[in-house]
């Protein structure tokens, strides 16, 4: 087409010849800019070209193709994953700040809706929601839930102390919140200590926490928690009780939620997966110290 060679122009494979660009009215070539890109951002592009390569192959293996809309609704999913409680924000501005800061021009982007999309085909034979997933996420959002607040400290000895401590103040709420700020470990040390809603019934939190939280009476420390950041004491702030809406009511938008979650999950373990299988050989001598560089890579 007619906007093909324009779409290629300054590319390696140019047939102009064009330079990528001129600095100072000097031709900068493609052997100079490729060697310093492969070295800046060689291996997350080795990654995805990999991902995308083993993708197109589990799709023809499993006899999959993409239809039409696939890359569409994987930008819709895209877009309310990333806005999160952003509603007075314009969906095309949340997302043209997103792709921005993640360097997500027109060819990443493409491809990583494309990238998505061959994912979530090839896990849905696996995606498996049960009525008991669907109890459990309905006492987690619609049941009764508690606000805590929560110190964790480096030692059972620490935490141990100063529960003791607290306990002797005069107004325990305003002490606790004191020690949370000045010595929490835990990324709630800047609210005093204050958590999320927690439902006893949500298993994002250890089965020790969610017996703490469900056990606290008003103005009482719960016993130290083993935690896996260390040891905590939880202090009830709030109760909050079920919203009032049936199971019945809120059962499909639920299991799109689970389905959502299980899918993302399953994603990504493919992606490592197949990642970690993949056989790579690189020749360019840029990319190869890029790769070298990554976090897995045996030294």
């Amino acid at each position: 087409s007619a906007a093909e060679p324009a779409a290629r122009a300054g590319s390696p494979s140019d047939p102009s010849g064009r330079p990528p660009l001129l600095v100072e009215g000097q031709q900068v070539s493609w052997d100079q800019l490729t060697r310093v890109l492969g070295e800046a951002a060689g291996r997350a592009a080795i990654e995805e070209v990999t991902l995308h390569t083993m993708l197109q192959q589990e799709m023809r293996r499993n006899g999959l193709a993409l239809p039409a809309q696939a890359t569409r609704d994987e930008e819709d999913l895209f877009l309310v994953s990333i806005r999160g409680g952003a509603d007075r924000a314009s969906p095309g501005r949340v997302l043209s700040e997103v792709r921005q800061a993640r360097g997500l021009g027109p060819t990443r982007y493409a491809l990583l809706l494309e990238r998505n999309a061959m994912l979530r085909a090839l896990v849905q034979p696996d995606v498996r929601i049960n009525d008991g997933d669907l109890r459990t996420a309905f006492e987690v959002r619609h049941g009764p839930r508690r606000t805590v607040r929560l110190i964790v400290l480096p030692s059972q000895r620490e935490a141990s102390q100063l529960r003791a401590d607290l306990r002797r103040t005069a107004d325990l709420r305003q002490a606790f919140i004191a020690a949370a700020r000045e010595r929490s470990t835990d990324a709630t040390a800047s609210r005093g200590g204050l958590t999320e809603p927690i439902s006893a019934a949500d298993p994002a939190y250890a089965l020790s926490i969610r017996r703490v939280v469900a056990s606290l009476a008003p103005n009482q420390i719960g016993p130290v928690v083993a935690t896996d950041g260390g040891f905590a004491l939880l202090l009830l702030e709030d109760d909050i009780p079920a919203d009032g809406k049936s199971f019945d009511a809120v059962a499909d938008e639920l299991a799109g939620l689970l389905r959502q979650r299980q899918e993302r999950l399953l994603m990504d373990r493919l992606a490592r997966q197949l990642l970690t299988g993949a056989s790579i050989t690189i020749f360019d001598e840029s990319l190869e110290w890029a790769w070298r560089q990554r976090p897995s890579a045996e030294n």
